[in-house]
């Protein structure tokens, strides 16, 4: 019995995975990007007051 041609391209299509990197570095980045998020919400007002200083300096 042949296979069709959807038979093949979906062979094929379940054989690539260039995107798969793709959707990994976005996964990692996902969750780097909450981290630092994270830890900027809880020191948000001790890095404010750690660069006041700087703030006034150039003003």
């Amino acid at each position: 019995m042949r296979a069709t041609t959807a038979q093949i391209e979906f062979r094929r299509f379940r054989r690539d995975d260039r995107g798969a990197t793709a959707i990994e570095y976005s996964l990692i980045l996902a969750i780097v990007a909450t981290g630092v998020i994270g830890i900027l919400s809880v020191l948000g007002g001790d890095l404010a007051a750690l660069f006041k200083p700087l703030v006034v300096y150039f003003e």
